[in-house]
């Protein structure tokens, strides 16, 4: 999006951090709308496994979304919260991520995940409703056959759930 916004290939984009941060620093494109406030309780992000993974794999899918969920919370307590831990945390995701200017995770907004992976199928469903009116999507998923809960109750069974 950040390519597209600078060679003017598109006006506007929807973009989730760090990519919001990335664009307006520079100087490619300026905060308009933020999700949360359009749409109160709006998720950005979602963790998605293929099927075979979970069919054929399902202690490993089981242990990536409790690492996932972990290491969610840990960041939610460290930027968010501002509960320490920041000093730790930044130096792991410059090695492991693009984002490598240490300054920038300092402001870089929270991307609207739950701290307790809930996720609300009602949202997801108002967004299938707006993919459907646009012409993105022909009918309406089953959210209760795409979304399975299992993995984040097990990830919550070993981590007890986490006052926001």
């Amino acid at each position: 999006m950040i390519a597209a916004l600078t060679n003017q290939a598109v006006d506007a984009a929807w973009a989730i951090e760090p990519a919001l941060t990335l664009s307006e620093r520079q100087g490619v494109a300026a905060r308009t709308v933020v999700l949360g406030d359009a749409y109160l309780g709006a998720i950005s992000s979602v963790v998605m496994m293929s099927p075979q993974l979970t069919q054929d794999q399902p202690e490993a899918a089981r242990r990536f979304v409790t690492a996932h969920l972990r290491g969610q919370r840990d960041y939610y307590r460290a930027f968010v919260k501002n509960e320490g831990g920041r000093d730790q945390i930044v130096p792991i995701l410059i090695k492991h991520t693009a984002l490598k200017d240490p300054d920038l995770y300092g402001i870089i907004g929270w991307h609207g995940v739950d701290p307790n992976g809930d996720l609300d199928e009602r949202m997801l469903n108002d967004w299938q409703d707006h993919y459907i009116r646009w012409g993105s999507q022909r009918q309406r998923l089953d959210m209760s056959k795409v979304v399975d809960h299992s993995f984040i109750d097990y990830a919550l069974a070993r981590l007890g759930r986490m006052a926001p």
